[in-house]
């Protein structure tokens, strides 16, 4: 086990060595107005990482068809903020993000289930 200055210095040295790609963070705010809800687009939030895995196919149901859906992960710093309703830009791809690891102990980043929006 990692003390805290130990671990600190290795999520430090991992996304020097490792995050090369600008990962966009775009998030919808959605406030109640009147009877109804408004969404607007919050302020776009740019972190280094990295694509990690493009290659896996996820297939799921829509009505009464099967479709498959590119399944990526990106790595971003540990203590990145991002949600389930979250979408993620790299370079002019947007992925819908499908869910994450956070909260694993001692981790070096933060690992993101995205698909192709």
């Amino acid at each position: 086990m990692l003390d805290a200055r130990d671990l600190a210095q290795a999520r430090a040295d991992f996304a020097t060595t490792f995050f090369g790609q600008a990962v966009t963070r775009l998030r919808d705010v959605k406030t109640k107005v009147g009877g109804g809800e408004s969404v607007t687009p919050a302020d776009p939030v740019v972190y280094a990482g990295r694509i990690i895995d493009a290659k896996r196919d996820r297939r799921h149901m829509e009505g009464e068809q099967q479709v498959a859906v590119n399944r990526v992960q990106i790595e971003l710093p540990w203590d990145a903020d991002v949600k389930s309703t979250d979408r993620l830009q790299v370079g002019a791809a947007i992925y819908s993000v499908i869910g994450s690891d956070t909260g694993r102990a001692e981790a070096l980043c933060l690992t993101v289930d995205v698909s192709g929006v």
